[in-house]
């Protein structure tokens, strides 16, 4: 048994395309209401809200970004730019360079899922 996290999401099929597009995560596992991704010892899942209260849920296009969630998922990078591109094309976002900051040498951003989620990519300096 590993360590994981559970995202709740109302489309499960265009998130879990995000996660693979961006992050080139890998399912271990999918069903019709879950996801699975192993990331190295920690398993990421995805699981869809129920379809009664997920019909109450509109996401905007751009969505809402839920920058006062409690939790932020973080995700290692070779190329932010390139995570950056494929984030856009997926309905997410990761902020510009003006926006990152540096620490112990790595690069770091936020952006946003396309539900809105908010994740941190970092990514080593050379």
């Amino acid at each position: 048994m590993s360590p994981g996290a559970v995202v709740f999401v109302k489309n499960l099929a265009t998130m879990a395309t995000f996660y693979e597009s961006v992050f080139g995560l890998i399912r271990i596992e999918t069903d019709r209401t879950v996801v699975r991704f192993d990331l190295g010892g920690i398993v990421l899942t995805l699981h869809a809200i129920p379809e009664r209260i997920a019909e109450k849920i509109e996401i905007k296009s751009p969505p809402s970004v839920r920058e006062e969630a409690v939790t932020k998922l973080v995700f290692p990078v070779v190329d932010i730019e390139a995570s950056k591109l494929r984030a856009e094309e997926q309905g997410g976002q990761i902020y510009s360079e003006d926006k990152a900051w540096e620490m112990d040498g790595i690069q770091v951003r936020d952006g946003y899922d396309p539900e809105g989620n908010v994740f941190q990519v970092r990514m080593r300096l050379s």
